[in-house]
């Protein structure tokens, strides 16, 4: 605690996917920033998706890819204005491109010091397993610390859907399956 407390330059980091869920970890993030003079740091990684079908599986193109970066792009942009608004924060944002969970341990243990907020979907254990619970794969990959808030209550299966697509909470992709991500 003595060293999350003491390195004041170290980002406040929260993974963002466009969801309402993820976007509730901003309240307790800006807290925390603010208390500590901190910068805020959002940060969504577009996952690259690989289909699997009877042809052999293949890695969905690079233009799909950019695509989804730059939605996230947008998306985290806007989230930065909004927070930017109330004044007194320093927010700053980054589109990271790979595995959600490595991406945003790899970019926090890059500053020590760093704390990542971020929240749990919920979806129960058969869910995770299927989907991938990013929080859960974060807790096993690195020893930065972490405040994972749990969900307020279950999600719909339209949100919980929402929440698992790369882009759609930010601008859908209606002909590919959902993309894990952060």
């Amino acid at each position: 605690m003595d060293r999350l407390l003491k390195e004041t330059v170290a980002p406040v980091i929260v993974p963002l996917d466009g969801s309402r869920e993820a976007e509730r970890a901003l309240s307790l993030a800006e807290a925390f920033a603010r208390q500590h003079h901190r910068v805020l740091l959002l940060v969504h990684v577009a996952v690259p998706v690989s289909c699997i079908g009877l042809e052999p599986t293949y890695a969905l193109s690079a233009d799909y890819l950019s695509s989804c970066a730059a939605q996230g792009r947008r998306y985290l942009e806007a989230t930065r204005r909004r927070l930017a608004r109330h004044g007194g924060l320093v927010v700053q944002t980054m589109e990271l491109t790979g595995g959600a969970a490595g991406e945003v341990a790899r970019l926090a243990e890059a500053h020590p010091g760093a704390l990542v907020v971020m929240t749990t979907h919920g979806r129960g254990h058969v869910a995770s397993l299927l989907l991938g619970s990013v929080a859960a794969e974060l807790i096993g990959v690195t020893t930065v610390p972490l405040l994972i808030m749990p969900p307020v209550g279950p999600l719909s299966a339209e949100e919980s859907i929402m929440a698992d697509g790369v882009t759609a909470p930010i601008g859908g992709a209606p002909d590919l399956p959902p993309a894990p991500h952060a």
